[in-house]
């Protein structure tokens, strides 16, 4: 009885399963740039740089550059402090200890 029919218990090597690969990556890259896999080898390489890393550098650098602390109201809460006008809830600072102390 025969047990191999010429290739179906044949493995792939490393080799062609790179060339494998390779291929379904060509065909994979022309189809999403709406070309045939044989037009990608015809034309120059190139290469699209996206506008996001640009655009996320300056927001970065734009977000550095504003205070994360809002100064109208730590003046105000100084200015109230200072007056013996800012109300302080015994209560609620126990409470805050206690529950820190807990963790």
């Amino acid at each position: 009885m025969v047990s191999d029919i010429k290739g179906t218990n044949a493995r792939p090597t490393p080799e062609t399963q790179l060339q494998d690969n390779a291929k379904r990556v060509e065909s994979a890259v022309a189809r999403a740039s709406g070309q045939t896999p044989d037009a990608g080898k015809a034309a120059a390489d190139s290469v699209q740089i996206s506008r996001l890393p640009g655009l996320i550098k300056s927001t970065a650098k734009s977000l550095s550059q504003e205070s994360s602390v809002n100064e109208t109201r730590v003046k105000e809460l100084k200015a109230a402090i200072a007056n013996g006008e800012y109300p302080v809830d015994a209560n609620r600072i126990a409470q805050k200890i206690l529950d820190f102390d807990s963790l």
